[in-house]
């Protein structure tokens, strides 16, 4: 079967089949008009080589199991390569997976500690810092008490010092 039809069978693009076969994971023949042809196990091929890139493997991995990939890995797992490879992965992984486990911890303390601290600091800058616009507005910190009334609990004066409403 030509490239067209290997893709509408699987599912797969022609640019990922290309790709499979330059990574030595599909082999083809080549007809007299260059056109690529494929054999009757080709199917049963890209639907191993999906699973496995589903699976986590690498192209390089699953070319260590090309002895493997023209038979049925689902219903036929008498791949030994394949069995020692998942073991290998799966080690790998669980090891990636205790140091993301730790950073995500570090993460967490850190993020908490900065919270922390933008909790407890101060409302507002101190008088120094703040500018002639945010005494008289209002904005940031309260106004000096001259700009306050007698029995103002709290509320900003107008700009003559009386309380407003």
């Amino acid at each position: 079967m030509r490239i067209g039809e290997l893709a509408a069978r699987t599912g797969v693009s022609t640019r990922a089949l290309r790709y499979y076969e330059q990574q030595g994971l599909l082999r083809s023949r080549r007809r007299a008009n260059g056109y690529r042809e494929y054999d009757s196990t080709a199917v049963l091929r890209v639907g191993n080589i999906r699973s496995l890139l589903a699976s986590g493997l690498t192209s390089e991995d699953i070319r260590e199991l090309a002895d493997c990939l023209d038979r049925d890995l689902g219903h036929e797992p008498e791949c030994a390569e394949a069995i020692a490879l998942f073991e290998q992965r799966l080690r790998h992984v669980r090891g990636r997976l205790d140091e993301l486990t730790d950073v995500h911890a570090r993460l967490e303390e850190h993020l908490g500690d900065m919270r922390a601290r933008i909790r407890h600091q101060a409302p507002s800058p101190p008088a120094s810092t703040r500018t002639r616009e945010e005494e008289t507005t209002g904005e940031g910190s309260p106004l000096p008490a001259r700009a306050r009334s007698a029995g103002d609990t709290g509320s900003l004066g107008d700009e003559f010092g009386r309380a407003q409403a």
